[in-house]
């Protein structure tokens, strides 16, 4: 991690302390070296940061969210469409 991130070694530490306690990875130790293994896919774990991010800052309001969006202009009539149909089938 240092040669990519300029991480220190506690740091690395901390980081991967933190995803083991949060469940995406195991940590197993064996005589002064310890592995890490992922428990959750790259999808799973994109869909938990999205749920997170949008618990943060849009306090779980899907009209936060749609607003926020609408500002940027960044939303197209086909996206609106398509977030109806969805809305539509819930």
């Amino acid at each position: 991690m240092n040669e990519e991130y300029n991480w220190s070694k506690g740091t690395t530490s901390k980081t991967l302390m933190r995803l083991v306690e949060k469940e995406f990875l195991k940590s197993e130790k064996e005589g002064r070296h310890i592995f890490y293994y992922q428990l959750i896919n790259s999808e799973e774990y994109l869909k938990f940061e999205t749920q997170d991010f949008f618990s943060f800052m849009h306090d779980n309001s899907l009209s936060s969210m749609i607003s926020a969006l609408d500002d940027s202009k960044d939303i197209s009539e086909e996206d609106i469409k398509s977030l109806e149909k969805w809305i539509e089938s819930r």
